[in-house]
């Protein structure tokens, strides 16, 4: 099985949509990143928002009966969406800002959890047997880096088959 947190980071960046439309690669017109293994940095301006960072926080695994190398896994991903304070972007034809902007974004990652894993070449059931959305709550304004946050935990349950 690859690297689970890297499979979720790509399903997520195969499958969410950056609001931030200025956000391009000098001289490419492609869009630059913006969903990451890790937390953003404290010196990132504005411009460099809403960002996504992700952190396989914990897993646990359960032998699957007496004598067995199989394993039933579940790994547990931390997804943490920051927005800067002020960045106004438009979504669906209105324009929206700070919390309202981290609670779209998690919108989205919920409802293409729901309607793309079982399909997606990132989670398919073939790697995953399901998900859990269990921790899912906002973040209190972090004032001295000027961003609004939401927090969330994908369990992703697996089998692992032994050796």
């Amino acid at each position: 099985m690859a690297e689970p947190i890297i499979d979720f980071r790509n399903f997520l960046r195969n499958n969410l949509t950056d609001y931030n439309t200025s956000r391009k690669a000098v001289g490419t017109g492609q869009g630059v990143q913006w969903i990451f293994d890790d937390p953003p940095l404290p010196s990132l301006d504005k411009w460099s928002y809403p960002r996504i960072g992700l952190d396989a926080s914990s897993g646990m695994g359960e032998l699957l009966g007496a004598g067995s190398t199989d394993i039933y896994e579940t790994i547990v991903i931390g997804v943490e969406i920051w927005s800067f304070k002020g960045l106004e972007l438009v979504v669906g034809g209105s324009l929206i800002k700070d919390y309202a902007l981290v609670d779209k974004i998690a919108n989205d990652v919920r409802s293409n959890l729901r309607q793309q894993w079982a399909t997606s070449s990132d989670l398919s059931e073939v790697k995953y047997n399901g998900f859990r959305i269990n921790r899912d709550k906002r973040v209190p304004y972090v004032v001295d880096r000027r961003r609004y946050g939401r927090v969330m935990d994908i369990e992703l349950l697996a089998f692992n088959p032994g050796e």
